[in-house]
């Protein structure tokens, strides 16, 4: 009688096997192996991001203070920029270097402190950069050996096309490096005279 209760209670009994256990485990093992990685490259293209915003209201800022102080940025501080513009009290080690009475440079690093976001003007040149330079496109640079093969055959093709109709001049190499494609593997350069 009591050998008919047990088996009666373990035929009605569920649950899982331990392989079935393993198996649960391993899928959100590997869910958790690609999400974790992809949510900390999110995090810190937010940083990033934040801190371009940041240069270049401070860019914006040191623009009035110039305006204010009859086009010289010779005693221009972090303080000044502060004050003329309130949210880059927030700005992650905002500094200002080399301020003379027609350049200035201004930098903000990101949130981790792992890169730093600088702006310098001189009389005629903008320049945008960002330090440590490379490391941030997701294809880890195959899209500029992309973009240099294709510009390299374009060139080619032109050359060729030239001399069968030798009036066609040679297109010039493109300039397509910006923060906008690529945040921190090129300098980009916007001349006063081109705005």
């Amino acid at each position: 009688m009591l050998r008919g209760a047990y088996k009666h209670l373990r035929s009605h009994e569920s649950g899982f096997t331990l392989i079935e256990v393993l198996v649960v485990i391993l899928i959100i093992g590997i869910l958790a192996a690609i999400a974790i990685p992809a949510f900390l490259g999110q995090r810190e293209k937010a940083e990033d991001s934040s801190a371009k915003s940041a240069v270049r209201q401070a860019h914006s800022a040191a623009e009035v203070y110039g305006i204010e102080n009859s086009d010289s940025y010779a005693s221009m501080t972090d303080a000044d920029l502060e004050a003329i513009e309130a949210s880059l009290n927030d700005a992650n080690d905002l500094t200002v270097d080399s301020a003379t009475t027609s350049s200035y440079e201004v930098s903000v690093k990101n949130a981790s402190g792992t890169r730093t976001f600088s702006i310098s003007k001189t009389a005629t040149v903008l320049r945008r950069s960002c330090t440590p330079r490379g490391g941030r496109l997701p294809d880890h640079g195959r899209r500029r050996q992309r973009l240099v093969r294709k510009a390299a055959e374009h060139r080619l093709r032109a050359a060729s096309n030239a001399r069968l109709h030798r009036s066609s001049p040679l297109p010039l190499w493109p300039t397509v490096w910006s923060w906008a494609c690529d945040p921190c593997s090129a300098t980009s350069a916007v001349s006063r005279s081109s705005r």
